[in-house]
Formats: C-alpha cells, structure tokens, sequence
C-alpha cells in the first residue's frame, strides 16, 4: 500500500478526479478494492436501501430509529449537497478529513490500477471506515439500480425497496419490468424484504425475486395502515397501526405525503429487523423518527420571502414537491429555480411543475453533467411559462428572491448539485457574519 502522505485537498480532489470514468456497473472493482481492505463488509450488519425516490428518506430515518435504540450506525448515502463526509456517517459525525486522506494514501495506486469510478472508490472507503469505527449496523443506500451497484456487496439483514420510477433508463432500462430486475438485484437468499408503493409491473418482479430467492416480502403500505395526518410547514404528524401495535401521534420534521410512506416503511422496517434480534422499542421509533434530520427535502429556509428548497431531480419527485405545495403552503404564486442534469428526465420535470409555476428561472449547476441554462430555457418556453435564464444558482436564487412578489413562494430545485450550491452559499453567509 501507497504511505506516501498528501493533504487533505489533495485527497479530495484525487478522488472528484475519478468522476472522469463516469458510471461503470459492475461489481468487479469494488471487490477487489474490499479485498485488499480485508474485506470489511464481511462481518458488518446492514440495512441495503434501493428505489427511483425516497431511499434516502427512508436510509436517514431508519438510522435515526437505530441511532436511538443505542446502537453504534453507519449511514452511507449519496449524492452530498455540499460537503463530501456527508456522504459517510458513524451515529451522525461526518467522516473526517484524516480519514479520507488516510484511505488515498492507502488505497490511490489500487483505485487507478482498475481505474475506478468515484463512486466505487467512495463506497470502499465507507465499509473500511463503518469497520474501523465498529458500526453495530450500517445502512447504505443504493447509488444506481441495485444489481450491479457497488454496495450491493454485502448480505443485509434487511433488503429495502421503496418504490421503481422511470430514471436513469440508459443504464437500468427504459421499463418499469426492466428497472425493477435492477433494483431486486438486492434481495439475498433468504433476507427479509419490505417494499413501499410499487406499481403492477414492478411488484410483479419484486415478487418474483424474493420467492426465487426464499426471502420473505412484506409490502409496508399494506401491512402498516395509516390512520391520521396533519401536514404542517414544520412537519408532519400522523398515527397508524403495525402488525406489532398501534402508533399515537408520530412525528417527523420532514414535510409531505410521500415522507409519510417513507416513515411507514422505515417503521416497518425497523419491526422485522427487532425480529431479526435488533432491540428497537416503540419510543425508539418514535424518538427517531422525531430527531431525524434530513436537508434538501421539502426545507423552508426563509420567510420573507417564503423560500424552499428541495432535491427533487426525476418527474414523480417533482410531482411530490408540486403536491405538498398545494397541500401544505397555499401561496398565490410560485416562483422556480430550476438546475437539472443533462441525463435526467428535464422535460418531464418541466411538464410537472408547469401548471403551477409563476415563473421559472433557468440555471445550471457547476458541474460537467449539468443541463445548460440556455437548452433548459428553450424546453422550458415550449410548455408555455415565463421564464428566465441565469447560469449561476447562486445568482438564480438571488434573482427569484428580489422579484417574488408578498404571497409568492420561491422555490430552488431540479438537482441535488443547485440546491448544494444554495446550500454552500448560504453556510459560508452564516459563518462570515459570526
């Protein structure tokens, strides 16, 4: 192994340097790069969490529950908004810069041997990290798909699959059948398997996989029935009853119908893994679920003007944005900043926020897989809105904010990487005026 010592800048940027390679599947590289760690995954417990949306939700509030029935979490998601230790988490602490310098050190001559992809480089380096750091259980989200992702290397007790949109349908498929064998590429040999919303054809493949394989499927929204919801702007409030009990009055700090089916998923979840030998009580649940936190998701950041930010980058996504902000803020008009990637499905996100978009501000991430302003512009005027174009998010955001009207909502979305963008902008404003 490479000691040569390096800063920690010099790690990170070895490490965005890989996102050259783009997207490889496959399951090769990752091995390898696990072997020569001493395989670390062998012996750790997990949680494996795939779906089109809501894996990372569900990832978050299932940690929260674990973190508060005392044990010792990993939580492994991805994208990151702003910070790249978001990404790898030991009971909620962002791995430290040391860390991520030290695995370069050790691993850099590997990772360019097989020429690895950023994302199969940053997975080796969370199962080295949760094993050093004696996670009790670690829950990893599924970067793409789920069959040949890199995580899905390990045997979880639990095997999570919260719904199969359409996305990334020039790698996983261009059908809900052929997405769907993707993201049932998890389901082990006899692993519990619990599913969210899944339409026909999706159920039908899920169901066929966790029969083949002897895995149990217990389909959430069917087993826990929810009860009563309030949604407010700080949250939402709801009750249900599990095959296990009854649940008075839950609470979660994230805003929206769909965080309701990702809380019901997460609750049972955290049932059959109590069934599995992991001590989880009722005020387990209750108290994580309550703690969780979860940024970029439905997050009302300002009041004057009333101004939102969220991360969703697929049309089913932006529908749910569209809906809570019916359901939930009542404004007279909506004003969108609007970053997308190249590679998602624009059009389709731009039909589902037309009908109530005001105005739509065109933007574009600082990244390679960023949509051009201008191209994101002409889609848009197609559909008929007002719009603007402005390339820097930053800027965008600005721009929405000064023109929104007494009553508007200006809200920022389309990507993870614009509303990172926001993000970082906004953090830097605050620690400058400490």
């Amino acid at each position: 192994m490479n000691l040569s010592p390096i800063s920690h800048q010099e790690a990170i940027d070895f490490l965005y340097g890989l996102q050259r390679f783009g997207i490889k599947l496959g399951l090769r590289n990752i091995q390898r790069l696990l072997s020569v760690l001493g395989d670390p995954h062998r012996e750790m417990k997990s949680i494996h969490i795939t779906g089109t949306n809501g894996k990372g939700s569900t990832a978050a509030m299932l940690e929260s529950i674990l973190r508060r029935a005392g044990y010792r979490t990993g939580l492994y998601t991805s994208p990151h908004l702003y910070r790249f230790g978001e990404r790898i988490r030991v009971c909620g602490e962002r791995i430290g810069d040391e860390k991520v310098t030290r695995f370069v050190e050790m691993m850099k001559p590997e990772v360019e041997a097989l020429n690895c992809t950023f994302f199969e480089a940053t997975t080796a380096l969370a199962m080295w990290h949760f094993a050093s750091e004696s996670v009790d259980v670690a829950v990893l989200e599924v970067g793409m798909g789920g069959r040949l992702d890199a995580t899905n290397v390990v045997t979880p007790l639990a095997s999570v699959i919260t719904n199969v949109s359409l996305e990334h349908c020039q790698h996983l498929g261009a059908d809900y059948r052929t997405i769907a064998e993707e993201k049932a590429g998890i389901i082990k040999e006899g692993t519990e398997v619990i599913a969210g919303n899944l339409v026909a054809a999706a159920l039908e493949v899920i169901k066929d996989h966790s029969a083949r394989k002897n895995a149990p499927l217990h389909m959430a929204l069917d087993e826990v029935e929810l009860q009563t919801k309030e949604l407010t702007r700080e949250g939402t409030r709801f009750s249900c009853t599990s095959p296990e009990g009854h649940y008075e009055y839950l609470w979660i700090p994230l805003v929206g119908e769909h965080q309701i089916e990702n809380a019901l998923l997460a609750i049972r979840s955290a049932e059959i893994l109590r069934e599995k030998g992991i001590r989880i009580s009722e005020d387990d649940i209750r108290a994580g679920l309550a703690s969780v936190e979860w940024p970029g998701r439905f997050q009302i950041v300002d009041s004057n003007p009333l101004t939102l930010l969220d991360v969703a980058h697929n049309p089913a996504a932006i529908y749910a944005v569209r809906r809570s902000i019916e359901e939930v803020l009542g404004v007279k008009r909506t004003v969108f900043v609007l970053g997308v990637m190249a590679d998602k499905d624009y059009r389709g996100m731009i039909q589902a926020l037309a009908p109530m978009a005001g105005l739509i501000i065109a933007t574009q991430a600082d990244m390679e897989r960023a949509l051009e302003a201008e191209i994101l512009g002409r889609c848009i005027a197609k559909e008929g809105v007002e719009y603007l174009i402005e390339p820097s998010p930053v800027e965008a955001y600005e721009l929405a904010r000064s023109i929104a009207r007494p009553g508007d909502l200006v809200c920022v979305t389309g990507s993870h990487f614009t509303v990172g963008e926001i993000m970082a902008k906004r953090c830097a404003r605050k620690q400058t005026s400490r």
